[in-house]
């Protein structure tokens, strides 16, 4: 659960932090 927790942190981060338009789209679609 731990690690789950981990992705989905790092996934938003990611997902805010991304200056690539189509990285974000993909993450939001998933």
């Amino acid at each position: 659960m731990a690690l789950g927790n981990k992705k989905l942190k790092f996934g938003a981060k990611a997902r805010d932090e991304a200056p690539i338009p189509n990285f974000k789209k993909d993450h939001t679609l998933k």
